[in-house]
């Protein structure tokens, strides 16, 4: 009885374990399990510029498995269970040699799909506009001239929407961009092969030329630049009031006093009123150009369209300070820790620039532009430095390095740079008048 007894103590627990994992496995198996099948391509990237497109599969199996292809997903599954059809390429593993040409045909847009051979149910169609440019910048060489025949071919970058910048001269072979894409402008002339020629009349009309870059697909991208002529010759008047007075150092202490602060710099001047006298004289056919300063006269001949005349006036500089005075050494049994060292005085301001009036005839004012002026405000004085702090009184129980090499009181204080001028207002243009000549 014993026996039978544990027989069907063992059977009532086996039975009920049978029935859970038999209806366990059956409602397991009506829970759906999500699957899906995506198509992942570089959109970042250049592809729309080097025509290769790289891609990939990302694969959530019915297991729960997630799996990714190689080559751009950096995964393990291979390309042989995929069909990939793009009408717009020719499709590789992980790569489509993209036809720019059959994109721009339809609609601008690359058209990817991907299905499953063994599961028909899984297929993605993946879309990817292609970028367009949201601005352009014209580079062009500082070293170009800008002089009748010269010829400048530019650079131009390009930055598109989604992030890539490209720099390139669009119409040399070696670039990845179609020139159609753009146009160049020299002025209001369409300038077809990318190669700038100025115009033989540019020293006539003394007007810098105009250079622009248009985006063909959306004209509110764009780019100009104004291209200074180029002078080869130059001369230069200069104009400057003398520095202001330095301030006075500081006298040393006495015994325990303190060191003197050394004086203040005295601010500069500011410039004065020049004037400038400009004509064409028509026996010569040169530009005549007389300065006056404070009545300091300068005449100057220049020829038109060719030389400059680098017009330089400055107010002074400020004076610098003085230094501070040392502090005088301590004496036994008066002041044990010597004197102080006086401050350094501050550095004076600059002068302001001047004013400059330009009287022109009216047949030179086109030459204007051969007049550089550079009207700026004087430099700020140097600060002084600090006197140096009196010795101290030594200790006589102290080492013997103490008493070879006594300690200093406090130093003082460096001075502060002057600040800079201001600069000078814009020259003011005058037309001539009778009484000039």
């Amino acid at each position: 009885m014993k026996w039978i007894c544990k027989v069907d103590f063992r059977s009532s627990l086996i039975l009920p374990l049978l029935l859970v994992l038999f209806f366990g496995a059956i409602s397991h198996a009506q829970i759906p399990v999500k699957k899906s099948f995506n198509l992942v391509a570089d959109t970042e990237g250049a592809w729309f510029l080097d025509g290769n497109l790289a891609f990939g599969v990302e694969l959530n199996t019915a297991s729960g498995v997630h799996k990714r292809t190689t080559g751009y997903l950096q995964g393990s599954m291979g390309w042989r269970n995929f069909d990939i059809t793009c009408a717009q390429g020719v499709v590789k593993k992980g790569q489509i040699l993209v036809d720019k040409e059959k994109v721009k045909s339809n609609d601008n847009t690359l058209t990817l799909i991907a299905k499953h051979k063994k599961d028909v149910s899984m297929v993605d169609t993946l879309h990817i506009p292609m970028p367009k440019p949201v601005a352009l910048k014209l580079i062009l060489d500082d070293a170009n001239q800008v002089i009748p025949g010269a010829v400048i071919i530019p650079t131009v970058q390009v930055r598109y929407d989604n992030r890539i910048v490209y720099t390139c001269q669009p119409w040399s072979e070696k670039s990845m961009l179609s020139p159609d894409l753009l146009s160049l402008y020299y002025g209001k002339e369409v300038v077809s092969n990318g190669r700038i020629i100025i115009g033989r009349d540019v020293k006539e009309t003394m007007i810098n030329p105009i250079v622009s870059i248009i985006c063909n697909e959306n004209q509110d991208v764009y780019d100009t630049r104004e291209l200074t002529l180029t002078f080869i010759d130059a001369e230069t008047a200069y104009y400057s009031e003398p520095p202001a007075l330095d301030g006075m150092h500081g006298k040393d202490g006495v015994s325990e006093q303190n060191g003197q602060d050394g004086q203040h710099g005295q601010a500069g001047a500011d410039a004065r009123l020049l004037k400038v006298y400009m004509w064409l004289d028509q026996d010569s056919a040169l530009l005549r150009v007389k300065t006056d300063y404070e009545h300091i006269i300068n005449e100057y001949t220049l020829i038109p369209a060719t030389t400059r005349l680098n017009i330089i006036i400055k107010g002074a500089d400020g004076g610098t300070g003085g230094n501070g005075g040392a502090g005088g050494k301590a004496i036994k049994g008066a002041a044990q820790n010597g004197g102080l060292g006086g401050n350094g005085g501050n550095g004076g301001k600059g002068g302001r620039g001047g004013i400059i009036e330009i009287y022109v005839a009216p047949d030179a004012e086109k030459y204007l532009a051969q007049l550089n002026i550079n009207n700026s405000g004087g430099a700020g004085g140097k600060a002084g430095k600090a006197g140096r702090g009196g010795k101290r009184m030594a200790n006589e129980s102290g080492a013997l390095f103490e008493a070879i090499f006594p300690g200093r009181n406090d130093d003082g204080v460096d001075g502060v740079e002057g600040m800079y001028g201001e600069n000078g207002p814009p020259a003011i243009i005058l037309p001539w008048s009778p009484e000039i000549d």
